[in-house]
């Protein structure tokens, strides 16, 4: 009775090139090829800025930090002067705020990147009254520089709601 016909496994009956070989292939299979750690995708990284960057700007709002707050709108916001009035006016009038913002739709442009989202909101106000208990949609379009900066807000968005 052969080896092979016992269970066995024997390199014995192979021509020594083809078990070389063979052996050489299964060290490979087992280690795999050495590369280099995969980098994200700019696309990836780019959408995991803009997230960051929402969630910087929602947090910034709910804490009244406004120089963190407005150090993410663009010089060239369009109306920056007006916008910044009516979240002045929110920081005075809430003393607290639970702001959750859900991205529904990111579109990468030429020149911007786009956010679609859904939030809901509840503002705690400073003079004792029920919590005012708010929701919407809006667009917002981010600069595409590294320091993403938003250079437009359409629709309904959760600051400057007072």
């Amino acid at each position: 009775m052969t080896s092979c016909e016992k269970g066995e496994f024997s390199l014995n009956g192979l021509p020594r090139a083809v078990g070389s070989l063979l052996i050489i292939f299964v060290f490979f299979l087992f280690t795999g090829c050495a590369t280099d750690a995969k980098k994200p995708s700019p696309v990836l990284s780019q959408t995991t800025d803009l997230r960051k960057a929402l969630l910087e700007v929602t947090e910034a709002y709910e804490q009244k930090d406004k120089e963190a707050f407005f150090s993410r709108f663009d010089p060239s916001f369009h109306p920056l002067t007006l916008f910044k009035n009516q979240v002045n006016r929110d920081f005075e009038a809430f003393s607290g705020a639970d702001i959750q913002v859900t991205i529904e739709q990111i579109r990468i442009e030429q020149e911007s990147l786009v956010t679609v989202v859904r939030w809901k909101g509840s503002w705690t106000s400073v003079s004792g009254e029920p919590a005012l208990r708010k929701r919407g949609h809006a667009v917002f379009r981010w600069t595409s520089k590294p320091m993403l900066r938003l250079l437009e807000i359409k629709g309904n968005p959760p600051f400057g709601v007072f």
